[in-house]
């Protein structure tokens, strides 16, 4: 029996992350404390229903478990670059030196104070500045030795590494829920293929004991024509009904062993296939690749999002860097320890080197600055940087393929959905027509044979061509459901 609902086959997404969340939730509770159910558990019911069974299917796969507990991971990774990524405040004594004499002791330190603030352009502050804490007398600060430092980058390569590590730790986090998505729809569609089958098994069997039940008739007509249990024609149709009985009798045999199976894979209890499957109504569902479905559409999206990260790579790996330093001496050595302001800029480009920086005086009755300057050159990174820029082509027309590849596949993709869509319809409305002309000859049948008109060999052969019938109309709806599943896989959640 087939019940009806409406439901859109391309927006139904039959297992997608928000539907498994009390999957997952539950499987957070089984790997830490498992379930070992008892027999009376299992046996509640004859024929569980197939959400039934397909809940205990999914809650059952390896699979499933294992994402789980790569998306907790991933999610931990991202916490910790979040972490790594953010404001860092780092509070140190510096070396204490305790000196000890005959009538005072005294403690000196330098404690130091640094200020990490990443999303300023990696811009690093710090101070320090020494101190003397002697028996009897208060804390002295030795103000003449102390030191402020400031750096930072004035080019955006930090701040772009920084938004690159952040979105490829969002991007993996998104990836490890969409995998375990897929793998929820991999296995609900495996599910639904296996019970497919073992339709098709039962199928197979009832045409097995509809052959079986045709050589009985033939046998009750060799009967009816004479034919004496002796002779060749009698011998030889009874030979075929019992060969043709054995083959019924082994085909249900290996449908009862492959239900066992499952049924231990679903962790229920059962002796026969559901009779009541749920349907889609395919036909009011719309086709394949309508309204914005090609936004989501898996390849496209990897290839956009392949694309993009290359792009913020190549940025955050420029060839052009610029920094800039100041800080606040107070006892400078080399300006006759004069109190001076401190700056510098540092600059690099393919392989050379440039740094710039000044000592400005601050006390004293001498106002001369005091320059410095770097340069350096390294061979090795220059020679490099022409096949860096090589590799950088090359990646841009590779993401550019990916793209154009993609498109095809879309293309190509939605005609195949779309003919298989078609072939699902026919195939579903032709079962359903092959099922009403057998149900109306089993009716028949069954008052004929009621009436003494027919054997009851012809009466249960039209009762078993009926019910193979009414597997078919399951096995076409079965496959809707899996084309549906298809469908989903072929686009990616948010």
């Amino acid at each position: 029996m087939v019940t009806t609902t409406h439901r859109d086959c391309f927006n139904y997404r039959p297992m997608s992350y928000s539907r498994i969340k009390p999957l997952v939730i539950a499987l957070f509770g089984t790997l830490c404390f498992p379930h070992f159910a008892s027999p009376q558990d299992t046996q509640q019911s004859e024929v569980p229903g197939i959400e039934q069974l397909l809940a205990g299917y999914l809650e059952r796969d390896a699979g499933i478990k294992e994402l789980v507990l790569k998306m907790r991971q991933t999610e931990l990774e991202r916490n910790r670059t979040g972490i790594e990524q953010g404001i860092n405040v780092n509070l140190s004594t510096g070396i204490m030196r305790l000196m000890f004499s005959e009538e005072t002791s005294s403690l000196d330190v330098v404690p130091r104070a640094e200020l990490e603030l990443p999303s300023l352009n990696g811009t690093n502050i710090s101070i320090s500045v020494p101190m003397t804490v002697g028996s009897g007398t208060a804390a002295s600060f030795d103000v003449e030795n102390a030191q402020i430092a400031l750096s930072t980058e004035l080019t955006t390569r930090a701040q772009k590494q920084r938004k690159l590590d952040l979105i490829k730790a969002d991007r993996a986090l998104l990836e490890a829920k969409r995998a375990l998505n897929v793998q929820a729809l991999t296995a609900e569609k495996l599910f639904f293929e296996t019970l497919r089958s073992l339709y098709e098994h039962e199928a197979d069997a009832l045409s097995k004991e509809e052959e079986a039940y045709t050589k009985e008739i033939e046998l009750a007509l060799a009967q009816s024509q004479g034919y004496p249990p002796s002779s060749v024609r009698y011998r030889t149709v009874e030979l075929e009904a019992a060969h043709a009985h054995r083959a019924a009798e082994r085909q249900h045999h290996i449908f009862h062993r492959n239900l066992s199976i499952f049924a231990r894979d679903c962790g229920a209890f059962m002796t026969k296939l559901p009779e009541n499957v749920t349907e889609l109504n395919i036909e009011e569902a719309g086709e394949f690749g309508q309204n914005d479905e090609k936004l989501r559409f898996a390849a496209l999206e990897s290839a956009k999002w392949q694309a993009y990260l290359g792009k913020m790579t190549r940025d955050a790996e420029g060839n052009f860097g610029l920094s800039a330093k100041g800080g606040f001496t107070a006892h400078n050595t080399y300006l006759t320890k004069r109190t001076s302001a401190d700056i510098g800029l540092t600059l690099d480009w393919k392989g050379v080197g440039l740094s710039l920086g000044a000592e400005l005086p601050l006390s004293g009755t001498n106002k001369t600055p005091a320059f410095t300057l770097s340069f350096n050159f390294n061979t090795r990174t220059q020679r490099l940087s022409t096949f860096q820029d090589a590799e950088k082509k090359i990646a841009l027309e590779r993401e550019a393929l990916a793209l154009t590849n993609a498109e095809r596949n879309w293309e190509e993709t939605v005609d195949a959905m779309r003919e298989e869509r078609a072939d699902l319809i026919w195939e579903k409305t032709r079962s359903i027509e092959q099922h009403k002309l057998y149900r109306e000859l089993a009716n028949d049948t069954t008052a004929w044979y009621h009436r003494g008109v027919i054997s009851e060999s012809e009466w249960r052969k039209t009762s078993i061509n009926e019910k193979r019938a009414r597997y078919q109309i399951l096995i076409a709806e079965l496959a809707i459901r899996i084309h549906f599943i298809n469908a989903a896989l072929c686009f990616v959640e948010d």
